[in-house]
């Protein structure tokens, strides 16, 4: 199947190249009939070939209903490619390959620029200032985590305001500005709370701790520490449970 599909889509490439849009959105359909067709343990999109021949198609009929002005079909194959992208970035992320995963990350913002996805945009930026913050690369996490805060603020979704200001209060107490720490983790506090957060709270309490006792506030440490184990033992959290008791 393999040298099939990469013929069929080097084809489907030059005929949109030649303008003969139609006859590319075709060939691309049947490529995409086919995989889809395919046993299921071979056609997990995660696998590399597998992502290459999506991507590939998914890029071409991205293209080419743009190119026919059909905007509706191209925002489902533009959603298609930046979940694709986005979710391989997530796999890489957790997998430990940053760099790899910014790839992606980078990839699927471009998606979603191009078919005004805001939200879309947000969680990307989102996701990159995590990456820059597991590779120490702390000044470029803030930029991105700022311009998630920024978006997410913007449309109103408060859980992952709320998130932005948690990720961006941990990032300036790694680059020891404690007083910043602390306000953006206050301000993650109070929508984790508002929205009913309960794993949120007790996480943005146990940083707090953290914060406190990096400045020598052991008591207001200590009063933070016991309401993330609070929190923590409320909800069944163990390991974070586990983590309150550590510290």
């Amino acid at each position: 199947m393999t040298p099939f599909l990469s013929l069929a889509l080097f084809v489907a490439l030059f005929l949109l190249n030649s303008d003969r849009i139609q006859k590319a959105i075709e060939i691309c359909s049947e490529c995409l009939i086919l995989l889809n067709g395919t046993d299921q343990n071979s056609k997990d999109q995660f696998d590399s070939a597998m992502l290459q021949f999506y991507s590939d198609i998914y890029t071409i009929l991205f293209s080419a209903y743009r190119h026919i002005s059909d905007y509706i079909s191209a925002e489902r194959y533009g959603r298609k490619l930046f979940d694709l992208y986005r979710g391989y970035g997530i796999m890489l992320y957790k997998l430990g390959e940053s760099l790899k995963a910014k790839k992606y990350f980078e990839r699927a913002l471009a998606i979603t620029t191009k078919i005004g996805d805001r939200e879309g945009e947000a969680s990307c930026y989102g996701n990159l200032g995590a990456v820059f913050r597991s590779l120490g690369q702390y000044d470029k996490a803030e930029e991105y985590l700022q311009k998630a805060l920024v978006i997410t603020t913007e449309i109103g979704d408060r859980r992952e305001e709320g998130s932005c200001y948690g990720n961006l209060g941990t990032v300036f107490w790694s680059l020891s500005q404690y007083d910043k720490a602390e306000e953006y983790l206050q301000k993650a506090l109070v929508i984790r709370t508002e929205i009913g957060d309960r794993q949120g709270e007790g996480s943005c309490c146990g940083n707090l701790s953290t914060v406190f006792l990096s400045v020598g506030q052991y008591d207001k440490a200590e009063e933070y520490l016991q309401k993330a184990l609070l929190i923590t033992t409320e909800i069944g959290d163990r390991r974070g449970e586990g983590s309150c008791y550590g510290n």
